[in-house]
């Protein structure tokens, strides 16, 4: 018997030997899935270097290349295609027992999709007042510039930006936006900016927005011509580029009232413009019959109004 024990204690030893970090192949199976790394970045909630961190220490221990790489595109090789199925069914599996032996039930859980700028910069920062007013439902952020097939991907509501014309959808509108010139603290001290014409000296950054520099100029009375500078598709990566000292971008007031209040940012003008988009929460037409999505909806509101 003694000898039964000690074979399974080496046994499964060795097998703990052999496993990779979880973590690297949970960012295996969501790259393998998605087909792309930058995708798999955001619904990981992770950068995209942290995520080809992850494959590179992979391919490392197995000492075979499971992805190959073509510019931005990326496909699994024949062992990467092997080894997915095995991942995923592996995956499914303990992911199964994990929520039949969690003590909540499945209900519990707001599956809640929005872009990662307002996941990161205003919803994060106030999850734990939700947390505090909603103790018996857990979130789970997914994050993603795509439009939600709700059904599809398990999720209850969203949270998008846009004009709201999305058909066959409950769509409320929840805030006007307006933007506005910012920049790091430090860099307003070394520039002196005392007029708006003052900025065109200065770097400019660019977001994927449709409202743009020259929109702002035209309200502080100037006219410009093509404006250069560097360009962002994601906006937490454009105002962490004015923090550091980067240059002026305008930027959304939801997503930088944090940073304005702490000092992480300044206010050059008071001169701003409204966006021809604003933010709203979007859900199948039946989702606020249940109760986890009305008290999201109600918080939500609630916040947006303070």
């Amino acid at each position: 018997m003694n000898y039964c024990l000690h074979a399974y204690a080496k046994n499964s030893y060795l097998i703990m030997l052999n496993l990779p970090p979880l973590n690297s192949l949970r960012v295996f199976e969501a790259c393998a899935r998605i087909g792309n790394f930058s995708r798999a970045a955001d619904e990981l909630g992770l950068s995209q270097s942290a995520v080809s961190r992850q494959i590179q220490l992979l391919e490392s221990r197995l000492n075979l290349q499971l992805f190959r790489r073509k510019g931005r595109s990326i496909h699994l090789s024949q062992e990467g295609q092997d080894y997915q199925r095995v991942v995923s069914r592996a995956l499914a599996m303990i992911a199964a027992e994990t929520g039949r032996l969690s003590r909540r039930p499945n209900t519990d859980t707001l599956v809640i999709s929005t872009v990662p700028s307002f996941a990161v910069k205003w919803l994060a920062p106030r999850l734990q007042r939700f947390k505090q007013a909603n103790e018996t439902i857990d979130l789970r952020i997914s994050t993603s510039y795509e439009h939600t097939d709700f059904q599809r991907d398990g999720i209850d509501v969203a949270v998008r930006y846009g004009t709201g014309g999305w058909p066959d959808l409950h769509v409320e509108r929840l805030t006007e936006e307006t933007l506005f010139p910012v920049c790091g603290p430090n860099f307003m001290q070394q520039n002196g900016f005392e007029q708006p014409e003052d900025l065109l000296r200065a770097p400019l950054l660019h977001g994927e927005i449709s409202e743009g520099w020259q929109d702002w100029f035209r309200v502080t009375g100037i006219e410009t011509g093509a404006l250069e500078g560097p360009r962002f598709k994601d906006s937490c990566a454009l105002i962490q580029a004015a923090m550091d000292g980067q240059g002026v971008t305008l930027a959304q007031a939801s997503l930088v009232d944090g940073d304005l209040r702490d000092g992480r940012l300044v206010r050059p003008f008071v001169a701003a413009i409204d966006s021809r988009y604003a933010y709203y929460l979007v859900c199948p037409p039946t989702a606020l019959q249940h109760g986890k999505v009305a008290a999201f909806r109600s918080w939500l509101v609630s916040e947006m109004c303070q």
